[in-house]
């Protein structure tokens, strides 16, 4: 069994790391972090998080191609994978509409923009280029 521990992004980036410390030490095995829009950033509390701790994996949730490029969320992934020693879960979504539409975008097609965006991230994170036309069709209706 798995025991994770899930916060929203709302508090200073200290804390979070001493929080992280404290799950570890308890038995933990994931440490994951909301990126919801107009409060702190996830990959970067994660950062943090990664380089404070030694074994309790961590995760986004969520990351989504509307307000993030899927290259930049393959960039961020690796990045973090490699800070942490291989402890990164990458938690991808569409996003909620309704937080996307306060920032001026609209969620196109949310499937479709998730398979191409997954799509995308795997071939990007494998060396290769994103599939030939790749651009996240939905996103751009």
């Amino acid at each position: 069994m798995i025991f994770s521990l899930r916060l929203n992004n709302d508090l200073p980036v200290a804390e979070y790391v001493t929080l992280a410390q404290v799950a570890e030490a308890a038995g933990f095995d994931q440490f994951w972090v909301s990126n919801d829009l107009f409060l702190r950033s996830a990959p970067v509390i994660l950062a943090a998080v990664a380089a404070a701790t030694r074994r309790i994996e961590i995760g986004t949730c969520i990351l989504n191609p509307y307000t993030i490029h899927p290259g930049e969320i393959a960039m961020m992934a690796a990045t973090l994978d490699e800070l942490s020693a291989g402890r990164f879960n990458l938690g991808l979504a569409a996003g909620a509409a309704e937080f996307l539409e306060w920032v001026g975008v609209a969620q196109t097609k949310p499937l479709a923009a998730m398979r191409e965006t997954i799509d995308a991230i795997r071939a990007l994170l494998r060396g290769e280029r994103a599939p030939a036309g790749w651009a996240i069709s939905a996103l751009d209706e």
